[in-house]
């Protein structure tokens, strides 16, 4: 979609939170469990083992497929890291960096 309004002369820029140290989300795994470095809740949804339990062709992004990312057929429902690596290849292919999203630790005061 971004490339689209690119190739028409439009230019957005995306801001992402996150709330972990780490972009990715739920995606992320991690043992952590109590308060953060900065008093937080921790909020790790996932387990290592966890599965999608929606078919990857529902989470699938048009302009980036998983066939492109992996160069082969992959199964419908993928494990967690799998999920993850695709994100992280899509923000790879689109120039996004960890430092271009905003943690939590940097957003605090944000209004």
């Amino acid at each position: 979609m971004f490339n689209k309004l690119k190739d028409q002369g439009d230019e957005c820029r995306v801001t992402c939170f996150e709330k972990q140290n780490t972009p990715g989300g739920l995606w992320n795994f991690s043992w952590r469990t109590g308060t953060d470095d900065y008093g937080e809740e921790i909020h790790c949804s996932q387990y290592k083992d966890l599965y999608s339990n929606g078919p990857k062709e529902c989470v699938e992004l048009p302009d980036y497929t998983f066939r492109d990312h992996f160069k082969r057929p992959m199964p419908s429902f993928l494990p967690r890291e799998v999920i993850l690596d695709y994100l992280q290849g899509y923000w790879r292919l689109h120039g996004v960096r960890d430092s271009d999203v905003l943690t939590r630790h940097l957003c605090q005061g944000c209004e």
